[in-house]
């Protein structure tokens, strides 16, 4: 393991007509596979941000997710495993889903940032 304070984004834009479509995935699908990380402890909290009013080539939506331990290859293989168990889903299934998802949602980039903390 990795120690920190660590904050993952995802950083999404949305089609016109589409905000209700991603809203429901989020409040159903992503909000789910979330509340089960934070169960096993792999994560310490999550958001979602809405940019109330995107300029032009600005997201629409921020998915925050703050943990304090980034896994080791081995561990994510295993952590993995354990989430398509808890989806009741399958590589293939879940990355279906998400090709469906891009008819109406763009996924524009991420960001992994570490909090710094002074040395006094």
């Amino acid at each position: 393991m990795i120690p920190g304070d660590w904050v993952e984004i995802g950083i999404i834009s949305i089609e016109d007509g589409h905000g209700l479509d991603y809203a429901n995935h989020i409040a159903a699908n992503w909000r789910r596979g979330q509340e089960f990380a934070k169960q096993q402890n792999w994560i310490s909290d999550y958001e979602v941000l809405v940019n109330t009013h995107p300029r032009e080539g600005e997201p629409d939506i921020y998915l925050i997710t703050r943990f304090s331990e980034f896994e080791l290859p081995e561990e994510g293989e295993a952590r993995g495993r354990q989430y398509r168990e808890h989806m009741q889903r399958t590589i293939a299934q879940l990355q279906q889903e998400s090709g469906e998802r891009s008819d109406y949602r763009t996924v524009l980039g991420g960001m992994l940032l570490r909090e710094m903390h002074f040395r006094d």
